[in-house]
């Protein structure tokens, strides 16, 4: 093991919190603003982090991704979904949570929270009128914990709110409460980015040019050397300097040194963070715009997957804790609950989409104005009806059309 190698060990082994570390809950989840370092020296945080593009397009992508999906109160009865519109909650994602945002604003930024730091909080607002609002908190100043009865309540920015005030949005974490701070856990991997970002940076303004080393004559003084590097940098370095003419003393010499093989290799080393951050997201990388080595079919496939790996278990999670927050048991039981309609995202090319309509719609699954209004047209007299293929006889009847006069 060399030098190297064994200062970077003890360096982790030092600044790793442990398990048993107090604090360990707090660097990980609620938003934690302990983060400790990293072997890259770039220091990041949730903040910070949006400053790196791919992780900008990942967070944008997923936001927007959710915030697409409506989210509807729906009453489950033998014969589909009916939207809930008498339940006081019908039009907190209908039109506005909090009565200022629009409600993809409001997913979104949800999403956003969860995402960058572990969880999203909202407070549930009950007005004297029936309505309910819910707030979104900052997760930099909520944290949930728990009391000497074990009981949960939340923290935000020093006042106490009770656990059934809070509507906690998380992601995976420990103890089944908090969610981890993807942003903290994975810094490495970060600061790495940034860090070949920074080096990109400092390569072009150097006119792209492999470094070198001036030689010159043992009369020179320390100041001398000092002020003849500083001319050196000001001709050949920065916008406007690159692939200009140097002049130099006659005693001076200037010997270039080849360039690096890693750094021959950054484009590819920039790329494959690319993926690492995605990995980190729970995002494809075709949402961010890498598109190289893809078809439309990988891409259809990966959309898919996308959707089944991870809007899909945020989808769940988010239902799940509105029906636990904002409805009753008994209207649980009486069929309310909150439900993602994905068809937005589900939707492919129009050629596919007619195959499966028409086939829908000759086996009676779905009717002429079913058809129509999901495509955006208009509904039309005596839609309604569906049809079986028995020389197309009426599905409601069951009366076979070819016996008519």
């Amino acid at each position: 093991m060399g030098l190297l190698d064994k200062l970077l060990r003890r360096t982790e082994a030092k600044n790793t919190p442990s398990i048993t570390d107090p604090n360990w809950r707090a660097i990980l989840s609620n938003g934690g603003q302990v983060y400790g370092p990293n072997d890259s020296g770039a220091f990041i945080n949730s903040a910070n982090a949006m400053t790196l593009s791919v992780v900008l397009a990942g967070v944008r992508g997923l936001a927007n991704d959710y915030g697409q999906i409506p989210i509807r109160l729906v009453k489950q009865t033998d014969k589909g979904d009916v939207p809930a519109k008498d339940h006081r909650c019908y039009g907190l994602f209908e039109r506005s949570p909090d009565g200022v945002t629009s409600p993809i604003q409001f997913k979104s930024a949800m999403i956003l929270h969860r995402t960058l730091y572990g969880s999203a909080y909202l407070e549930i607002v009950n007005y004297g009128d029936g309505r309910t609002r819910l707030q979104l908190l900052n997760p930099r100043e909520t944290r949930a914990e728990l009391d000497a009865q074990n009981q949960l309540y939340y923290v935000n920015a020093g006042n106490h709110l009770p656990a059934e005030k809070v509507i906690h949005i998380a992601g995976v974490g420990f103890d089944g409460i908090s969610g981890y701070n993807a942003i903290n856990l994975c810094r490495q991997t970060l600061g790495l980015t940034q860090v070949l970002e920074t080096y990109a940076a400092a390569f072009m303004k150097n006119g792209a040019k492999s470094s070198g080393v001036l030689k010159t004559s043992p009369a020179y003084t320390p100041e001398a050397r000092k002020q003849l590097l500083d001319d050196w940098k000001e001709m050949t370095e920065g916008k406007g300097s690159q692939g200009s003419t140097a002049i130099l003393p006659p005693d001076a010499d200037y010997r270039q040194i080849s360039v690096n093989p890693a750094a021959a290799q950054m484009l590819e080393s920039r790329k494959f963070q690319i993926y690492e951050i995605c990995r980190v997201i729970g995002i494809p990388p075709n949402r961010v715009g890498e598109l190289d080595g893809y078809n439309y079919g990988a891409v259809e496939s990966e959309n898919l997957l996308y959707l089944q790996t991870t809007l899909g278990p945020i989808a769940e999670g988010v239902e799940q804790m509105l029906n636990l927050k904002l409805l009753t048991e008994q209207e649980q039981s009486d069929g309310l609950t909150f439900k993602h309609d994905f068809s937005i995202l589900l939707k492919t090319d129009a050629a596919t989409r007619t195959a499966m309509k028409v086939a829908m719609f000759d086996r009676g699954v779905i009717s002429g104005n079913q058809w129509a209004i999901s495509e955006n047209y208009p509904a039309y007299d005596n839609g309604d009806r569906r049809y079986v293929p028995l020389n197309m006889g009426d599905a409601n009847g069951g009366q076979d059309i070819s016996t008519n006069s």
